[in-house]
């Protein structure tokens, strides 16, 4: 191994020039702004799932226990836990079903109450407005099952 090849090794045991490998998908671009739609969303899930916990005595290890119980695989990682309370991310359907089982709450319980508005007769059920920078505002204004509403949150989030 000569001189140059020591500098070569080093980022994270790669070496330049074959890039890195990331076992998990590398960071995004940009963070989502703190006070985006989106984040305000995670926010809103992240206190309310702390506070379902709080309220069954549970840490982030035993709920991910408890949600593994639910779970097809029969697995659920902490790690995926503290990401939610953190508001890193918010679980798609198939966990989201584990974690309210676990909980013994409705899904409905864990997703803000305020990120659609009520239901009213005297607007469209489906409003959609573009926004001119190739961005549409979409307002679903129906009764769904909360089934249906998990469908709909995991295409929005991008799950």
């Amino acid at each position: 191994m000569t001189s140059e090849d020591d500098d070569d090794v080093g980022r994270k045991g790669g070496r330049k020039g074959r890039g890195l490998a990331f076992r998990n998908r590398p960071p995004a671009d940009e963070p989502p702004h703190p006070s985006s739609p989106e984040q305000q969303f995670k926010n809103d899930f992240a206190a309310r799932l702390s506070a379902a916990m709080l309220e069954k005595g549970w840490n982030q290890s035993e709920l991910a226990r408890q949600a593994a119980l639910h779970m097809p695989s029969g697995k659920f990682n902490r790690d995926n836990i503290s990401n939610y309370v953190k508001a890193k991310h918010t679980p798609g359907p198939v966990r989201t079903a584990a974690l309210c089982k676990a909980l013994r709450i409705e899904p409905i319980a864990l997703f803000p109450s305020g990120s659609a508005p009520a239901t009213n007769a005297s607007e469209p059920p489906l409003d959609l407005k573009d926004l001119g920078d190739g961005t549409v505002f979409v307002r679903i204004n129906k009764r769904l099952s909360s089934a249906k509403a998990l469908q709909i949150l995991n295409v929005v989030m991008g799950e």
